[in-house]
């Protein structure tokens, strides 16, 4: 059960030994090109201990294995689950390679988002796990202080929101608010799969833009939205695709008993 005390331990500060620098490319090429471009070079970082874009930031965040301990601390019994599944019955990743969950803790369930930033293979999906934990928990509290992007200008030293007070670029604007009307209309009468995905990829335009910020109330909200429906569209496609092939089956059955 959540309780006052319950939350309190949920969004207590970590120490500074659990905050890790994760590196964020902020250069477009370079993310799609494996790390470098024509203008910058992969180098050795000591910060993040790791060969990376020269072009990057530091983002401060603590590990899976940390947030999970903290989930374990305050219910032993959370719980997480992909809010869809596959044909498979495995978690379903969104066209993005992003993974939507549900996590419950202590009786109470939100909406987690994570990723492996393009990356493929068994350890990106587990990447994006971890990911979609901390996003979650953030939802809790969970080291909401190293998400917060609106410290006092007051406050010396690098911001808790990642970005150090030299790097951190002004904050992007988001996008016109008849666009989200647009887009949200749109997902509402879309009536294919493929419109789905046309729908997606401008959404996605507008997080490689910077205007929608990955975890934050706008990501969510478009994603409650774009998910359920992405996922209703691509099960009747794949249901007619299924009456078809039978279709097509029945017919081949039928002539080879008739000749």
């Amino acid at each position: 059960m959540m309780t006052p005390e319950v939350a309190e331990k949920l969004r207590a500060v970590f120490p500074p030994e659990k905050i890790g620098k994760l590196p964020r490319v902020t250069c477009r090429a370079c993310s799609k090109n494996f790390g470098s471009c024509n203008e910058h070079q992969k180098k050795w970082c000591d910060t993040c201990s790791g060969m990376v874009s020269t072009q990057h930031i530091h983002l401060d965040y603590v590990g899976h294995a940390d947030i999970t301990d903290r989930f374990l601390q305050v219910d032993p019994w959370w719980n997480w689950e992909p809010l869809a599944f596959d044909q498979l019955g495995l978690p379903a990743f969104d066209q993005h390679g992003g993974l939507w969950i549900k996590l419950t803790i202590a009786g109470v369930t939100r909406l987690g988002y994570g990723d492996a930033q393009g990356k493929t293979g068994p350890n990106a999906v587990k990447e994006a796990i971890g990911d979609a934990f901390r996003n979650g928990g953030m939802r809790f509290g969970v080291a909401l202080d190293l998400w917060r992007k609106d410290m006092p200008e007051a406050e010396e030293g690098p911001r808790r929101g990642g970005r150090s007070a030299a790097a951190a670029p002004p904050p992007p604007s988001g996008p016109d608010p008849l666009w989200l009307v647009n887009i949200t209309a749109e997902i509402h009468a879309a009536q294919t799969f493929d419109e789905m995905i046309e729908i997606g990829n401008r959404i996605d335009a507008e997080f490689n833009a910077g205007r929608i910020v990955p975890g934050s109330d706008l990501a969510n909200a478009l994603g409650e939205v774009f998910m359920p429906k992405r996922e209703q569209l691509l099960a009747e496609r794949n249901t007619a695709a299924r009456a078809y092939h039978d279709a097509v089956a029945r017919e081949t059955v039928s002539e080879a008993l008739s000749s």
